[in-house]
């Protein structure tokens, strides 16, 4: 094993315990606290961002791609919670991040 498959081996078990712990203190902070002033809804969402983006950045293989999910999912909750996860929104939000990617790519060739 060289050098640099050490180094992404052991890249890769830190972020899984990072993701990992994330998700059990979203988990915790769900089951514990209750959602009284914004700035526990804010912590929630920073938990649940930090460990959606460790998970899907690591199971896409893309850190890019990870934050787009993130973004698509952090919205979709966020419009869930004003009352606004009407279908139109939803298609609005999925061509939005289709959009982004597609501009990335355009970008990067």
């Amino acid at each position: 094993m060289g050098t640099h498959a050490r180094y992404r081996h052991k890249h890769f078990l830190l972020t899984s315990i990072l993701a990992l712990f994330l998700w059990v203190s979203g988990g915790y902070f769900i089951f514990s606290v209750a959602p009284t002033t914004i700035w526990v809804i804010v912590a929630f969402f920073l938990l649940i961002s930090g460990a959606l983006f460790l998970t899907t950045s690591l199971v896409l293989g893309n850190s890019r791609h990870g934050l787009l999910a993130v973004f698509m999912i952090i919205g979709y909750l966020l419009l869930r919670l004003l009352h606004q996860d009407i279908v139109v929104n939803m298609i609005l939000l999925a061509s939005l991040t289709i959009t982004i990617e597609i501009y990335f790519r355009q970008k990067n060739k």
